[in-house]
């Protein structure tokens, strides 16, 4: 099945990406969280500030914390959306509409247990619903973009 193939090519590519790109993160967040009062030569500063330097150390750690949680929010629709994927390639057609309101519901059940939300936030988050398929895969596409965007700022570091 050709649809199983570039979903998983595609599917996989991305969500490596993500991964990285939330490692990267979290290696960030180390470094800035892990400063010393020391400048980047070893030499001890004479005006130092530890509360100043812890102060500055949490801003900027803070600033880290809110790219991982975009990243981590563009991770999990990014899997979100891998997941509807390959699991409408593994099925035959629907035969009914009946059939085909029970998957949507099934695939919305289960991705509100996963993530403890509720239904309706799950429905919205997989674009179920009021949304149609196509614009779930625009969002994503732009969230793949910033993705790569935040993957060639760590490469730059």
């Amino acid at each position: 099945m050709e649809t199983g193939v570039a979903v998983d090519a595609r599917g996989s590519a991305g969500l490596a990406a993500a991964v990285m790109s939330i490692r990267g993160l979290a290696d960030e967040l180390a470094e800035v969280l892990g400063r010393s009062a020391h400048d980047s030569d070893g030499a001890h500063r004479d005006d130092h500030d530890p509360l100043g330097d812890l102060a500055d150390s949490c801003l900027d750690g803070l600033g880290v914390v809110a790219r991982i949680e975009a990243v981590a929010a563009a991770a999990k629709v990014r899997l979100l959306a891998t997941y509807a994927e390959s699991t409408a390639a593994m099925e035959a057609p629907a035969e009914s509409a009946y059939e085909s309101s029970a998957r949507e519901m099934s695939l919305v059940a289960e991705v509100a247990c996963v993530l403890t939300i509720g239904e309706r936030a799950a429905a919205a988050l997989s674009g179920r619903g009021a949304r149609a398929d196509h614009n779930v895969a625009g969002g994503i596409g732009c969230l793949a973009g910033w993705n790569d965007f935040v993957a060639a700022r760590l490469r730059r570091r």
